[in-house]
């Protein structure tokens, strides 16, 4: 089985096998062309990318290959998406300040509502919401393979070579089973 790391860069995400063998080099490649990305996750169960496109105002869904893109969610009434997570087909949002839970209603149609997320109701914070993460039965395969060890980049003026060791095998799992990766990489100039 393939295993993947998706790296989201100035100019949309890419994909890279993780090589079986250590010093096997990887390139990666693109699979979502788009400079205003700002998240993306990986729905395990469907095996799809799903990203907010800015543009279209719209949550997409594609294959980790980068093929097959559909429409989720259009006219979505979000300005600035900084962060989100998918759980259940529903999007839980967050544009940096507050964080907004998608409600379907039974006919289909969608809103999102702001959650207050702080304990003072009167006045609360809104500031530090730029990384939402959901821990769930959906959100990660099973059994739960380990970290990567020894993870290095090096970065250059335009690239950024990755270097590893295979994690170690979990109860009941074998050396060549699939895992996903999710590395979020942010190159700055």
């Amino acid at each position: 089985m393939a295993s993947y790391i998706f790296c989201l860069l100035e100019d949309g995400i890419y994909r890279a096998n993780l090589p079986l063998f250590p010093g096997t080099a990887s390139t990666a490649s693109p699979v979502v062309k788009s400079s205003a990305l700002r998240d993306f996750t990986i729905n395990f169960q469907s095996k799809r990318l799903i990203f907010f496109n800015k543009t279209e105002q719209a949550f997409v869904s594609g294959f980790l290959d980068g093929s097959e893109f559909h429409t989720l969610r259009s006219h979505v009434p979000l300005n600035d998406v900084e962060s989100f997570v998918y759980e259940d087909n529903t999007f839980t949002v967050t544009d940096g300040w507050a964080v907004f839970h998608e409600e379907v209603s039974p006919v289909g149609s969608s809103s999102f509502n702001e959650y207050v997320v702080d304990c003072n109701l009167a006045h609360p914070e809104y500031f530090g919401f730029g990384n939402l993460h959901f821990y769930g039965a959906s959100t990660q395969p099973f059994p739960l393979p380990t970290l990567p060890r020894l993870v290095t980049a090096l970065f250059g003026l335009d690239q950024a070579v990755i270097s590893w060791r295979p994690p170690e095998c979990t109860i009941g799992t074998s050396k060549f089973s699939c895992f996903i990766l999710k590395v979020l990489v942010f190159l700055e100039e």
